[in-house]
């Protein structure tokens, strides 16, 4: 068995920080005074997109490694468009998108590959 490379960690903590910025800024676009929940919704929509991108650097994970880097970009793409479409605050869609892209960075590299297609169906 073999550990962890310390990017594939890495691609895990920010898949879930990603999910915590994303779960706050959903948070913060209700308006009670509007009673309107399709921002809320959205902005859910890319924390569960972040915490499951976030799961797929795990041990045990689903997935390929090409799937894995689809979901990456994914992530970012949802985060950039729901921030496009109003949902949640520009700055905390600044945030998810660089999330984001590190996410893409970290799931492309070769090592992180080797380590799904080789180490993670042997554990």
């Amino acid at each position: 068995m073999t550990v962890r490379p310390m990017i594939v960690k890495a691609g895990f903590g920010f898949g879930i920080i990603g999910g915590l910025i994303a779960v706050i800024a959903a948070i913060m676009a209700f308006a009670p005074e509007s009673m309107t929940a399709a921002n809320m919704g959205l902005g859910f929509l890319v924390a569960v997109i972040f915490f499951a991108l976030g799961g797929m650097f795990m041990t045990n994970g689903p997935g390929s490694w090409g799937i894995v880097v689809f979901m990456a970009a994914l992530a970012t793409g949802t985060a950039v468009a729901v921030t496009m479409y109003g949902s949640i605050d520009v700055w905390f869609g600044i945030i998810l998108a660089v999330i984001g892209i590190i996410e893409i960075v970290i799931a492309a590299n070769s090592q992180t590959g080797r380590w799904i297609r080789t180490d993670r169906l042997t554990n």
